[in-house]
Parts: C-alpha cells; sequence; structure tokens
C-alpha cells in the first residue's frame, strides 16, 4: 500500500509538478506539506504522503506522519460501497483534536506539527511533557531511537476545536515506519506493545466495531466528532457523527464564498461527504474549490517571477521597484530568505470576497432545528434545489 521513502529523492521528483505541494525549509530541515488543495491534488501515492512529512540536512526522512486521508463519501475511493468491499483492521474513536509527531532531531525525539516544529500546539506539547507526560516523552525517544514516527492526539483547553477537550492529554494514535510507512500498531507481535506498557502511554480508543456497526452507532452519538476506520491495506476513512456535523457546519445555504473559506481552511471535507451521502451533486463545490486553488497558485507565481526578475537589486532598490505591488511583504520575506507564511491569510482578508461572491450556489445543509423536526417526522429531508 505505502511507498517506501528514506531520502527526499524518493517524493520530492514526483510531487514538483503540484505547485500546491512545497518542501518548506525550517531549522535546517524540510517539511513536505500540501498547503491548498483540490480533487486533483492527492492523485497519486507520493501526494498523500505530503502532509508533513520531514527530511533533516541531509535529505534523509526524520519523520513519516499520517498519510492524507478521507471521509466517507469524499471522493469515488472512499463510497459506503466500495470501502465495504475492504477488511476492517481497526476503528478508532476520531477525538477532535491537534495531531502531534514525533521527529528525530540529531538523535533525540521532538515534537512537531502538520508544518511546524514551533507552532502553538507543539508548544503545549512541550510544556505537557514537562510536566505531567515525561512518560510520553520517553516513549517518544524509544520510537526514534527504532526509526519509527510515534503519532499522537493532542487535547487541550487552549486548543478546542469544536468539541469540549476536558483535561489536557496526549494520547497515542499511530507509530509509523518512517521507511515503509507501516503502522506498526496493527502488527499486534510488534515490540512497540511492550513500550505502550512499558511506559504507561495512553492510546486513543480502539474499539471492536465492524465498519456497519459504526456507521450504526453514529446516528446516536452525542459530544464526539466520530470514528477513524482504518483496513487492512492501511489506508484509512473518517466517519463523522451527525451531531458533529451539525455543530460544525449549520448553515442554511451555501454560498460561493462559504465554499471558499471551507477550502482555504481545508474543512471542506466534511461537506463533500456530506454531499455525496446525500446523493447530491457536487460540481458547483468542486469549481469553486479548483478556482481557488488556480488563484492561489498565481500569487505563488507571481512572488517567484518577481522575486526572480528583481533579486539582483539591493535591499533598498527591491523593495521601492515593488513597493506598490500588493505582494510587497511577502517578496521582502522572500528576498530575505524567510519562511513564506501568512499568504493565504492576507488573501482571506484582502481578496477572497473580491474573488468570491455570495450566489447562492446549493441548499444542502439543514440546521439542527429543522433537521431534528424533519426526524420526528420519521427522516430527514434531503433538500435539492437550484445552482447545480
Amino acid at each position: 500500500m505505502f511507498l517506501p521513502i528514506t531520502h527526499i529523492d524518493d517524493l520530492k521528483p514526483h510531487v514538483a509538478h503540484k505547485k500546491e505541494i512545497v518542501f518548506r525549509e525550517q531549522n535546517g530541515a524540510t517539511f513536505a506539506l500540501y498547503v491548498f488543495s483540490d480533487k486533483t491534488t492527492f492523485d497519486t501515492p507520493q501526494a498523500l504522503e505530503c502532509r508533513g512529512l520531514v527530511f533533516d540536512g541531509e535529505g534523509r526522512v526524520i519523520s513519516r506522519p499520517l498519510h492524507k486521508f478521507f471521509n466517507l463519501g469524499e471522493n469515488s475511493k472512499t463510497l459506503p460501497e466500495v470501502v465495504r468491499e475492504k477488511t476492517v483492521r481497526a476503528v478508532f474513536e476520531k477525538l477532535d483534536g491537534s495531531m502531534i509527531a514525533t521527529a528525530n532531531w540529531n538523535g533525540q525525539a521532538v515534537f512537531r506539527s502538520k508544518g511546524s516544529f514551533g507552532s502553538d500546539v507543539v508548544k503545549l506539547a512541550n510544556a505537557m511533557v514537562r510536566n505531567g507526560f515525561e512518560h510520553v516523552l520517553a516513549f517518544s525517544q524509544q520510537c526514534v531511537d527504532h526509526n519509527l514516527t510515534a503519532i499522537f492526539e493532542l487535547t487541550h483547553p487552549q486548543a478546542r476545536i469544536v468539541v469540549e477537550p476536558g483535561a489536557p492529554n496526549l494520547r497515542l494514535l499511530h507509530v509509523r515506519d518512517n521507511h515503509c510507512g507501516a503502522y506498526v500498531l496493527l502488527d499486534e507481535t510488534h515490540p512497540v506493545h511492550e513500550w505502550i506498557v512499558e511506559h504507561g502511554v495512553e492510546q486513543v480508543p480502539r474499539l471492536p466495531l465492524s465498519f456497519d456497526e459504526a456507521l450504526e452507532r453514529l446516528e446516536t452519538m452525542e459530544h464526539q466528532e466520530g470514528y477513524v476506520v482504518q483496513f487492512d491495506d492501511g489506508d484509512m476513512v473518517k466517519v463523522k457523527s451527525p451531531w458533529y456535523l451539525r455543530l460544525h457546519q449549520s448553515v442554511t445555504f451555501m454560498r460561493e464564498r462559504d465554499i471558499a473559506v471551507l477550502a482555504l481552511h481545508e474543512n471542506l471535507d466534511d461537506l463533500k461527504g456530506m454531499l455525496r451521502a446525500n446523493n447530491m451533486d457536487m460540481t458547483a463545490v468542486e469549481e469553486v474549490e479548483t478556482r481557488l486553488k488556480t488563484i492561489l497558485l498565481g500569487y505563488s507565481s507571481d512572488i517567484d517571477r518577481l522575486y526572480k526578475e528583481h533579486k539582483h537589486l539591493s535591499q533598498k532598490e527591491f523593495s521601492m521597484a515593488l513597493c506598490r505591488n500588493p505582494l510587497h511583504s511577502f517578496l521582502m520575506r522572500k528576498y530575505a530568505g524567510k519562511e513564506d507564511i501568512g499568504l493565504l491569510k492576507w488573501y482571506e482578508n484582502k481578496q477572497l470576497p473580491i474573488d468570491f461572491t455570495l450566489r447562492v450556489v446549493n441548499d444542502v445543509v439543514a440546521v439542527e432545528e429543522e433537521q431534528t423536526e424533519n426526524a420526528h417526522k420519521g427522516g430527514y429531508e434531503k433538500k435539492q434545489t437550484a445552482g447545480r
């Protein structure tokens, strides 16, 4: 199922044509990650790994987190009739938290998020392993010593997403082989299970359910996000509870601007799954998603082009030549060799309301009160209106 990756050259040439996938340097390491996406981004096994794979200064893999996977019904490979043909290996409770993974930093276990060694959630994790979660760091070091990446779900009141997180916690979700990509927790004979017991590491709950049993339980689930179902080929699918989806996206209609904002923040997967589950046309949604990707790629290309055309100038001359360009601050960061950050936030605040209108493209999501009323009548009403 998974490609062997030992060096950056095993990956980079296969995704270099995808401008939405970047290789971002940070503190001497390189993150391979997507910064935005559409339906064509993850069409190869190599692209699926660009969810924060990290390489050291020599190009060697030092961290391999979860591969990119999707919601039930989000694409043709995750339709219920397709995944039902697979063998379920595990059903994990889907915690509404943040992913934290380990990396091998010169032999020491350090924590990282999808694209950073210094994000707010990484700072929370570092504070936790210094105060009550020291056993998690000891376990993480053992994983790093054996060329494995430990992947945790961090839940914390300061990093709440939707569900009330309760007390701060770091729970082990998976352990992955850095080179072959295998999820070694699925191997009951792997010594990682002994290390878990030795260090007293709490795991994300794993439930003895079939695929259909998991779906059935979702209908009455509250105050939980849902499940992650993993199959014998290693792939996974997210299935989310109606309660969570109503809380996360309780709008009565979809405007193209709403879709663009969801896509910008990587929150469009829930909506896609809901549309497919209701047998509804996704053409309008995918058109907005693709248009957003094209626009953002255009800005990235402009930054690269203008930098190359003016990089021979002194810093003062460079700034004066481009001072009237709306991308001036990003060009100055590139000139200074600093990390390329902030473009998506700038675009959302300055340009997105201009590029995407309030035109209603689909009326697909009912508010919770309306769903409850329909449920009493014997089922949710599935709306199908104009705009497809």
